[in-house]
């Protein structure tokens, strides 16, 4: 973890993966020893839809960030984490093509669908920032390592 930021990881999460998820399914080793990692998250949310269950648990909590962030990407991460669905206003995520005169016939349903939709959307946003900062080629990168370095130049040659 970079010196001088920590991330704060909710006491109440345990810190490795249960004898069996759902009860019933049990865990392969290599998701055991990724449990807090995008990969087991997706491995969750599909014994999810095995047991034909609706409205999957949102999964962003349970993953760690990757040890070689850097402090200004590792702030944005968090703060898409921290993002979270308004139960109280039920408004789509920014920019969703939606319509706000949609007839809706079961509006708890409505609002966990649009619950997922913020789960994956800011799921979506954190993986991103991962992917930006640990490519080393961000401006705005504290990686002492992707400041130094030259940018990147694509050849000019027809």
């Amino acid at each position: 973890m970079p010196v001088g930021h920590t991330v704060t990881i909710p006491a109440s999460r345990p810190t490795g993966a249960p004898a069996l998820y759902l009860e019933q399914f049990t865990i392969p080793d290599h998701i055991r020893a990724s449990w807090h990692t995008w990969e087991a998250a997706a491995w969750r949310r599909m014994r999810w839809g095995d047991t034909n269950r609706l409205h999957p648990p949102d999964q962003r909590f349970t993953i760690d960030p990757p040890d070689e962030m850097c402090p200004r990407h590792l702030r944005m991460w968090t703060s898409w984490r921290d993002r979270t669905f308004d139960y109280r206003t039920g408004r789509r995520w920014p920019g969703h093509p939606g319509t706000p005169f949609v007839i809706i016939h079961d509006l708890a349903d409505a609002l966990e669908d649009r619950r997922i939709e913020w789960d994956e959307k800011t799921s979506e946003q954190m993986q991103l920032t991962e992917q930006i900062c640990l490519s080393g080629r961000s401006p705005q990168c504290d990686h002492p390592t992707a400041l130094d370095s030259p940018p990147a130049t694509h050849n000019q040659e027809r």
